[in-house]
């Protein structure tokens, strides 16, 4: 009888230890021992530091973040995790101030362990989910705290290691169900963010959930995690993205992650310019059940594994957030519970010198004045409102990619008397001109510009159509969202220019008996090193050319082409119709190399044809733009 009582106890000991395995969503219990904390010394050549910052109110286990730069001010942004009503929890950090907000929105579904990627200043991308509501896509907008629901992703996971790619693609890498069970998987999958869709890809070489990482450039480095039953994986993958076809990514396996197989490692690219970068690693659990605060970073010069200090509390279920720059965040966790703990790393030297540039993908800022600015009553151009922003402190070579302009909040009882044009230096671009205005009479009479945004792209209204046949006096106007500005802001304006300087808005009144003013407005300039024209002066002998790298492409591509002897040289882009886009090239150039960048940032996917004319030589080559 006590043989089967015993044996009785083991058949449920065993059962349960089972069950608790498939379905913890914290740890593998069959697994758990002592913390471990990592004391093994720092790489001299690499070195950095931990801070602490204020605890979070949301303390759980399970949530991500991410960093975003908004108005001059640096916020975190923590997402869900822990149980119940916390799944679709949103709280905020101000860095600034390190102060943070709870509740400052309510998620449209419930997410553990998933991954959040930012857009610019304004939209934030959530992916992942919980229970049996996986592969859940949404998007935030901050401005306005409102959600939209996209399309789920093929195979719905949580869990991925989720990285963005040329600023517009987010891959979304293998992931599970988000519990120590046996449900992970192998897929990969690439979402695009202007068309909001999602396209399946080759498979990772493995079956796992639960790894770290990150991407510099065209490499994506995948480690550690949870293979679906202990022990887990140390393995650490490179894949190498093809940029012609960012659909295709070759993998290998590099070393192993040093501290072992770690789960959810909290990760994030980390690099300081002229210096070295790398993906910088922390905590997690070994084989699922051994928490950690040992830290490690990889470090893209030396194509090694380097040692970083322990950070402050030995957790695991938890996400890092990068900068852009030298400094990874991280928030919340699990001990034995839920916790708030909210720290930053710090790299003062990072071995190597291997990056190159603002960066990763250069660097965004972004910067809002608030203030009130009284437009003069039927002032016209000649004596408008005028309001200065200033940007400083980003490194020499750099130029600007992109430029939004955003009227936070004008207010105007008839904003068809309106114009509005921004300066810098010698470049002026008229934005917003008397919209509905034909030439006499008055413009469009709603009211007001409130989280106007205007920025060169596609697929949206044009700002001058805003309201064109349904404005009326008293009303607001249908302001708020993106909009294409009268004249874009890039082609022949902002592109390439240095983004230090003094960006000067000037709102002109035009007509006589209605009232306002400028409250606030907000530039967003991201910026990288130069697209243009190059040149090398060895000896050609024939004229040149080539097909433009890479191809597809997205947004940008280089042209090289080679002059045997001095002249007229003209570059140009036209569409599938024979309509001219742009010019790249109208000058007199010596005999030489050169190549040329053409940026698709403006213009819609399809097929493009390049043509040189220089003396005799006329040449045409076919390439493809894909968004």
């Amino acid at each position: 009888m006590k043989k089967f009582i015993l044996f009785l106890c083991f058949i449920v000991t065993s059962y349960t230890g089972y069950i608790n395995a498939q379905d913890n969503q914290d740890f593998n219990p069959n697994a758990r021992k002592d913390i471990v904390i990592n004391n093994g010394p720092m790489t001299d050549a690499t070195t950095a530091s931990w801070s602490t910052l204020t605890v979070s109110p949301h303390a759980v286990s399970r949530s991500f973040c991410v960093y975003i730069s908004r108005g001059g001010v640096n916020y975190l942004y923590q997402f869900g995790g822990g149980a119940g009503a916390q799944l679709q929890n949103v709280a905020v950090l101000n860095i600034t101030t390190n102060t943070w907000t709870n509740n400052v929105s309510v998620m449209p579904f419930a997410v553990s362990a998933g991954s959040a990627i930012a857009d610019g200043d304004s939209v934030i991308y959530v992916f992942g989910g919980n229970g049996t509501a996986l592969g859940k896509t949404m998007k935030f907008n901050i401005g306005t705290s409102t959600w939209t629901t996209l399309t789920d992703m093929p195979t719905p996971s949580t869990d991925m290691l989720t990285l963005k790619y040329q600023d517009t693609l987010v891959y979304a890498i293998a992931g599970g169900s988000g519990t120590f069970a046996a449900t992970t998987n192998s897929a990969v999958r690439m979402f695009k963010m202007r068309s909001a869709t999602w396209v399946a890809m080759t498979d990772f070489p493995i079956s796992v959930a639960m790894m770290g990482g990150g991407i510099y450039k065209d490499t994506i480095i995948a480690t550690g995690g949870w293979l679906g039953a202990a022990p887990g994986s140390s393995a650490t993958y490179k894949g190498v993205i093809n940029p012609a076809n960012p659909t295709s990514v070759t993998w290998t396996t590099i070393a192993n992650y040093p501290t072992g197989g770690v789960t959810r490692i909290a990760s994030a690219v980390c690099f300081i310019p002229g210096q070295g970068v790398g993906i910088a690693c922390t905590g997690g659990a070994v084989d699922g059940g051994t928490i950690t605060a040992a830290s490690n970073f990889w470090n893209f010069c030396t194509q090694s594994w380097q040692t970083l200090p322990p950070n402050s509390l030995a957790r695991s279920n938890f996400k890092g957030a990068g900068d852009g720059a030298g400094s990874m965040y991280v928030v919340g966790g699990f001990t034995t519970v839920g916790v708030g703990t909210c720290e930053k790393l710090t790299f003062t030297q990072i071995d190597g010198t291997c990056a190159t540039g603002g960066g990763p993908t250069g660097g965004t800022i972004s910067i809002t004045n608030r203030r009130l600015k009284v437009i003069p009553d039927n002032g016209g151009n000649a004596n408008p409102a005028l309001d200065t922003i200033n940007i400083s402190g980003i490194p020499p070579g750099n130029g600007i990619q992109k430029i939004t302009v955003t009227m936070d909040s004008v207010i105007h009882t008839w904003i068809g008397d309106l114009r509005l044009w921004v300066s810098k230096t010698s470049v002026t671009d008229t934005i917003i001109s008397r919209i509905g205005w034909t030439g006499s009479g008055f413009g469009n009479s709603c009211d007001n510009f409130v989280g106007t945004r205007l920025i060169d792209t596609t697929g949206v209204l044009s700002v001058q159509n805003m309201t064109p046949t349904t404005c009326a006096t008293g009303l607001p106007a249908n302001s708020t969202g993106n909009f294409t500005p009268k004249s874009p802001l890039l082609a022949g304006a902002f592109l390439n220019q240095d983004p230090n300087g003094s960006y000067i808005l000037r709102i002109s009144d035009n007509a006589a008996s209605d009232t306002g003013s400028l409250r606030a407005w907000t530039i967003t300039i991201t910026y990288g090193p130069i697209v243009g024209i190059s040149n090398n002066l060895n000896i050609v002998e024939d004229y040149n050319l080539s097909q433009n790298y890479p191809n597809p492409f997205n947004p940008a591509t280089k042209i090289n082409y080679s002059l045997p002897k001095a002249g007229q040289v003209s570059i140009k882009v036209f569409d599938i119709l024979g309509k001219e886009v742009t010019t790249l090239i109208n000058e007199f150039q010596n005999a030489g190399s050169y190549d040329a960048v053409f940026n698709g940032a403006n213009f819609s996917s399809g097929v493009y044809f390049y043509r040189i004319e220089s003396g005799s030589f006329i040449d045409t080559k076919k390439m493809f733009l894909l968004k």
